[in-house]
């Protein structure tokens, strides 16, 4: 009888003991979900911004190239400006 006493005093300080503990995970994981989810929203922006970068990056280098690939040859060789000089020198005597 005094042993079945003792044992149910020893098992409801381990349901007391295993409550608290319980209570402390639920805690430790609310405060883990909130800085996950801050840490989750500022990776997310730093991915968001590289991104951005990166098209603008590709965006400039196919103007620059279709510039280059479709340009006049005049344009690109600074000849434009000589055949206007040499244009308008011979309709202005």
């Amino acid at each position: 009888m005094k042993q079945n006493v003792l044992n149910t005093s020893e098992r409801g300080e381990r349901i007391e003991t295993i409550r608290d503990q319980a209570t402390e995970l639920e805690r430790g994981s609310s405060a883990f979900r909130t800085s996950a989810r801050k840490v989750k929203r500022k990776m997310c922006v730093s991915n968001m911004k590289w991104g951005i970068a990166v098209a603008v990056v590709v965006i400039l280098i196919i103007i620059i190239v279709a510039v280059c690939k479709f340009a006049p040859r005049t344009l690109r060789h600074g000849q434009l400006l000589t055949d206007l000089s040499t244009a308008v020198k011979k309709t202005h005597p």
